[in-house]
Order: structure tokens, then sequence, then C-alpha cells
């Protein structure tokens, strides 16, 4: 599944601009099933995969990391019925709100974060 950097670079600087933070630095690392598993593992206790882990660094140079599945993007834009970029982007902005101290532990800003989500996908061209 080629990933165009440009598309990671548009939704991290739409996600900033969207929470009127400063822009930052992250790493995005893209990654299987098997890794995030095993981070699943490590440090939620969580013995299955997941879509996308965020990693608060809060240095100056860099917040943080997020790590996407890239299997469970794939299956989950085929379930959706949308574009594996599109559920790439969704994933990336989640990742980062996390890292800007967004929470979705409970519903209500569980639906918060989605529709910020939404929003900021919305605003790239070409996601189907």
């Amino acid at each position: 599944m080629p990933v165009k950097k440009k598309l990671l670079r548009e939704i991290v600087k739409k996600t900033f601009e969207e929470t009127g933070n400063e822009e930052g630095s992250v790493n995005i690392v893209l990654a299987d099933d098997a890794l995030l598993k095993e981070l699943n593992a490590r440090y939620r206790g969580i013995d299955a995969p997941t879509d996308v882990l965020s990693f608060y660094y809060g240095e100056k140079d860099l917040l943080g990391e997020i790590i996407i599945s890239l299997d469970t993007c794939k299956s989950q834009a085929e379930e959706k019925g949308h574009s594996f970029e599109r559920e790439l982007a969704f994933l990336v902005a989640h990742g980062l709100l996390h890292l800007l101290g967004w929470d979705d532990e409970e519903e209500e800003g569980w639906k918060a974060m989605i529709d910020l989500q939404e929003k900021i996908i919305n605003k790239i061209e070409g996601l189907q």
C-alpha cells in the first residue's frame, strides 16, 4: 500500500490548524498488525491489534509518535466503504488529537473527537 507523504503532512497541518495549536513535529510510523498488537499488549494490557497508538513525548522538538497499522487501516476502509487514504487520514488525525490532549474514553469526548476528525479530513481534497 503506497502512502503519500504529502497526505500525511497535510493532515497533520490541518489538525494543528483546526485545534488552534502551534505546529510541532510528530513521528508517524506505518506498521502492521503484529507490531500494534505487541505495543497494545505492552502499554495498554490489551492482547490484540489496534488501528492507532499515540505516544506523547512533549519535547520541544517532538510532540510524540503516532503508530498506525496499515493492515487494520485497509480492513477498516473496506468495512466503511471509503478509500484507504481517507481512513489513513482519519487515523492520523485521531492519533494527533490524542497527542494534543484529547481523550475518547468517555462517550462525550469520543463523539467530539470523531466530529473534529471528520471536519479535518473533509478539508483535504480528493479523499473519498
